[in-house]
C-alpha cells in the first residue's frame, strides 16, 4: 500500500495523474484493513481530506500539493 501511495503521489505530482485519479485512488482504500498501519493510515486520511476540502473549494490545491511532496 505504502508503495502504490509513493507511485500515485509521484504520477501526481509530475502531472501524470489529476487530483481527480488521487481522489479515486483514495476512495478505494480499505480503511478497516487491519494490515494498514497506523502511519499509513494518517497521511492516506490527511490526503482524503485535503482531496475533498480541495474539491468542495474550501482549500488551495497547493496545499494538497505541498503535503504530497512532503510524503
Amino acid at each position: 500500500m505504502r508503495e502504490e501511495l509513493r507511485q500515485v503521489l509521484s504520477s501526481y505530482l509530475s502531472g501524470e495523474k489529476s487530483r481527480d485519479d488521487c481522489a479515486e485512488w483514495l476512495a478505494g482504500v480499505i480503511w478497516d484493513d487491519p494490515s494498514l498501519d497506523p502511519v499509513l493510515r494518517e497521511s492516506l486520511g490527511l490526503l482524503e481530506l485535503l482531496s475533498t476540502e480541495v474539491e468542495e473549494g474550501l482549500r488551495p490545491e497547493s496545499e494538497l500539493r505541498r503535503t504530497a511532496e512532503l510524503l
